[in-house]
């Protein structure tokens, strides 16, 4: 959309043209132009829908993507809470949902939804972790965010747009990479990412009208750290120890 605005020489290939193996006879090829925050959502819904215009699962137009060394996917119950409640979302490999609930949401690899939590409507990529009882909802959170315990984020679009730096033209709350949110007060940048935000042209008037709105890491805080699942069998003395040669 910017190219076009900015009146760019721009180029077309008709992909509705296209014949893919192994969808019914007249079927329309899927496309989507993605080039906003909210139409990447969208198709990101549309994958997680009961019936995905896209097919992923099909056998003979295979979707080539990354092939990572993680764990399955893990639903489990938090002591002698809740079951997972988990309705129409899709969830990467090495990713733990614990007694947790995902309604209509898109789970990244590597993610963490602990206890009590809820995430709605909503994307997350690849190492995120989700506070016991906080709330996420029509969001998207890039890499390796990390929203704390009882924090609440698209609950109020009032309160949403007064307490984050970006949210997008349909009301969506977009978390840059590596961002941590607590319940209350400023969000925090990454360190590395708070320099980028604060000199890109596209951010930088942004983060200017919104600096009582967060803050900056350490610069020891990274965007690139998961802050994915951590298991560590000593701190569980239930199951028999590590043997060690």
């Amino acid at each position: 959309p910017r190219l076009l605005a900015e009146g760019k020489r721009i180029y077309i290939y008709d992909f509705g043209k296209n014949a893919v193996p192994g969808e019914p006879d007249g079927a329309r090829p899927y496309w989507r132009d993605v080039g906003t925050i909210d139409s990447y959502f969208r198709a990101n819904m549309e994958l997680r829908s009961p019936l995905p215009t896209l097919n992923l699962y099909n056998r003979r137009w295979r979707i080539r993507t990354a092939q990572r060394d993680y764990p399955p996917a893990r639903f489990v119950r938090h002591g002698r809470g809740q079951a997972v409640d988990l309705v129409d979302s899709l969830v990467c490999e090495g990713s733990i949902v614990q007694s947790a609930r995902l309604i209509e949401a898109v789970l990244g690899y590597d993610c963490f939804v602990h206890n009590g939590a809820t995430v709605r409507e909503s994307v997350l990529l690849s190492g995120c972790d989700i506070g016991e009882h906080a709330v996420v909802q029509n969001a998207v959170l890039d890499k390796n965010c990390t929203v704390l315990p009882g924090a609440r984020i698209g609950v109020d679009p009032a309160e949403d747009r007064a307490r984050f730096p970006f949210v997008s033209d349909e009301g969506r709350v977009i978390l840059p990479k590596g961002t941590v949110v607590p319940p209350d007060g400023p969000i925090r940048f990454a360190h590395d990412i708070g320099g980028l935000l604060l000199t890109d042209p596209h951010t930088r008037d942004r983060m200017a009208a919104t600096e009582d709105q967060w803050t900056i890491g350490e610069r020891d805080r990274h965007s690139y750290v998961s802050a994915g699942p951590r298991y560590h069998r000593d701190r569980h003395p239930t199951l028999p120890p590590i043997e060690e040669d």
